[in-house]
């Protein structure tokens, strides 16, 4: 018999899936909508995807990076394998985008990052490390694509959507924060996809009932990061850890 943690991550898959027909069905009434799904961890397949659609339509206006998965435990209990997933998802395809896209059209680039990679989070060394990463990866893309809005949103905790769990959802409370409502999440959104461009990442976190705490930060891209590089850091904390001796 499948455990209840199998039972909920199922059940939570059938209605992602439900969500998504609908919203296609929804968008299919206003405009014409080519919907692909491809593993973006994969990229041969991620870069056969853009190719493709820069093949069919001459161009790509717009993109919103919001790929990324987590598996909270701390550093010490950690695989390498597991850290590379959470790290690769969202880092990789990051990448993958930066080789790919084509600046002469581009008119708009959103990374969806998160708070864990500006202010850390228990449990979350890789999914911290890889929303780092996306953050200066948006601020070379600023720089290459001058042309381009690019914003890199450090998303808090959200109410109904996102990946928070109720145990992280707890943790924020305790500390003041409460998450981010669907309204307030969607008019952030609209509201740093049409302002004027930028050189900023954008912090979005609820902080009492309806005050709103908007930090902003700029950080100059260091040019030499590349996404192997949480191997030689993953490997260093291994060799000095006591459980490695």
């Amino acid at each position: 018999m499948p455990s209840p943690a199998a039972l909920e991550k199922s059940l939570q898959t059938l209605l992602n899936e439900r969500a998504t027909r609908a919203n296609l069905a929804y968008f299919r009434q206003q405009a014409q909508v080519d919907y692909r799904a491809v593993d973006v961890a994969d990229g041969a397949a991620f870069s056969a995807l853009i190719q493709d659609i820069y093949h069919r339509y001459g161009r790509l206006d717009g993109v919103i990076h919001g790929a990324g998965l987590i598996a909270d435990k701390l550093l010490i209990d950690k695989l390498p394998a597991s850290f590379a997933q959470v790290f690769d998802t969202k880092a990789d395809s990051a990448f993958t985008l930066m080789r790919e896209l084509r600046p002469d059209s581009l008119k708009l680039m959103v990374f969806f990052s998160s708070v864990a990679g500006r202010y850390g989070s228990r449990g979350q060394s890789d999914y911290a490390a890889a929303n780092e990463v996306v953050n200066r990866l948006a601020w070379q893309m600023h720089w290459r694509c001058p042309q381009t809005r690019v914003v890199s949103i450090n998303w808090g905790p959200w109410d109904t959507a996102g990946m928070a769990s109720e145990g992280v959802k707890r943790q924020f409370r305790e500390r003041g924060i409460i998450p981010i409502s669907q309204q307030a999440g969607c008019e952030f959104f609209t509201k740093n996809c049409s302002m004027a461009r930028s050189v900023k990442s954008k912090s979005l976190l609820e902080k009492g009932p309806g005050q709103r705490s908007i930090r902003s930060s700029c950080r100059k891209c260091d040019q030499n990061l590349r996404p192997k590089a949480r191997c030689r850091l993953f490997n260093r904390y291994l060799s000095s850890s006591p459980t490695a001796k």
